[in-house]
């Protein structure tokens, strides 16, 4: 009845939305504040059980603090109790309704303690279980207007980062729907987690560094790469395009992108080729290259991923295959070829540019053409070889290369 109200109802709603949020108490206004954020920003349904974790750990400032949190909250056989919790604290602003996701014979769900066991369905489906959603677009709508956080918390607003991309990216990395058991969720979380960071202003390295699940995030979003313990908090970062985690883990440690022994290239690539990082934007991956170029790391030519770089430069030039991808990749390779140039980085001898494929160094040379300085930086590199070679004496030379020979 309320939900058929608002379709007819005109510009006052915002005012009357702002009359159901005045009427929450103080002391509830941070749960409400998660919870109407975390449903305004999902781009999925959400479970029930899910956002009472996600609001658990809103506050959290560590790993192991959220993970003290989650293990406190009692969810089991809870169902309703959780619903009436959610209800109050949105003062009604949304609404749950029955998921049937369609799995394969044996699959187990995720999560199933909000299942209801009496209805088993078909035998095509997997048990129900409850999702929550706000309740109208238009709720939607004024959640996300700019100024719905001062209508929550008036005065104490400036005092407030955090937001519904912030909630969501915690609630995927520490949920018992674990981000760990698929690569769909591990997409979400990095879109959440990206968006957070801009809209923010703020990473959240000290919660998500030293979370246990972190090494099997870094493996979800980069497929195929080998990654060590201690490097995966790095490895996430990068496929997830998080500049500000990357800026304070350069903090903590000034030579920690210099020292690694992460194919950081390669990571890029991947995010851009795949929609696993949730599709990782080409500004996105040209800031972070310049950023870790700039603090010590140097992509090889015999690394992986400039190797992979140039395949995608390749098949884009060898058989006309354009996209978005290819175009990304290529503005890629040649930003991280300007920069080992600006850097003063030797760019024939060190990235070996004479040992690329016929069409993609006819691609190179072409924009090394184009750019003056880097012309003229190669020229003076080659003029440099030459007078090198010529201070060599060729019978020297020769008895060098000659082998031995055992009396």
């Amino acid at each position: 009845m309320l939900k058929e109200c608002l379709d007819s109802l005109p510009d006052e709603l915002e005012e009357y939305y702002e009359t159901i949020i005045d009427r929450i108490e103080e002391t509830f206004r941070w749960d409400a504040y998660v919870v109407l954020e975390i449903l305004s920003r999902a781009e999925e349904t959400i479970r029930v059980n899910s956002v009472l974790e996600a609001l658990a750990i809103s506050k959290a400032t560590t790993s192991r603090d959220a993970k003290r949190r989650l293990k406190k909250l009692d969810l089991a056989d809870k169902l309703l109790e959780a619903k009436s919790r959610l209800m109050a604290l949105s003062g009604s602003l949304i609404e749950f309704r029955v998921i049937r996701t369609q799995q394969p014979a044996g699959a187990v769900s995720v999560d199933d303690s909000d299942v209801d066991s009496s209805d088993e369905g078909d035998g095509d489906y997997s048990p129900e279980y409850e999702a929550v959603q706000l309740m109208h677009q238009t709720v939607k709508d004024f959640v996300r207007a700019r100024d719905f956080k001062s209508i929550v918390f008036r005065s104490r607003s400036a005092h407030v980062a955090s937001n519904g991309h912030t909630f969501l990216a915690r609630m995927y990395l520490f949920s018992s729907q674990s981000v760990l058991q698929s690569r769909t969720l591990a997409h979400q979380f990095a879109r959440q987690a990206r968006a957070a960071e801009q809209t923010t202003k703020e990473s959240q390295i000290q919660l998500f560094q030293h979370c246990g699940s972190i090494y099997t995030m870094a493996n979800l979003l980069s497929p195929g790469v080998t990654i060590g313990n201690t490097e995966a908090g790095l490895t996430m970062a990068v496929s997830s395009g998080l500049i500000l985690y990357l800026e304070d883990a350069r903090q903590e440690n000034p030579s920690v992108f210099k020292d690694s022994h992460i194919d950081f290239l390669h990571l890029l690539v991947l995010a851009l080729e795949s929609d696993v990082a949730g599709g990782l934007p080409c500004q996105s991956a040209n800031l972070i290259a310049d950023f870790l170029m700039k603090n010590g790391y140097t992509p090889k030519i015999s690394g992986r991923g400039f190797q992979r770089c140039l395949r995608v430069v390749n098949s884009h030039i060898k058989y006309n295959n354009k996209s978005v991808t290819t175009d990304a990749c290529i503005h890629l390779l040649l930003r991280v070829l300007e920069l080992q140039a600006s850097l003063g980085c030797n760019i024939w001898t060190e990235t070996r540019v004479y040992d690329l494929p016929p069409e993609a160094e006819m691609y190179v040379h072409n924009w090394v053409e184009s750019q003056p300085e880097i012309r003229q930086k190669i020229q003076e590199e080659h003029e440099q070889l030459e007078r090198e070679a010529e201070k060599i004496n060729p019978t020297e030379l020769e008895e060098a290369n000659r082998p031995s020979v055992l009396n």
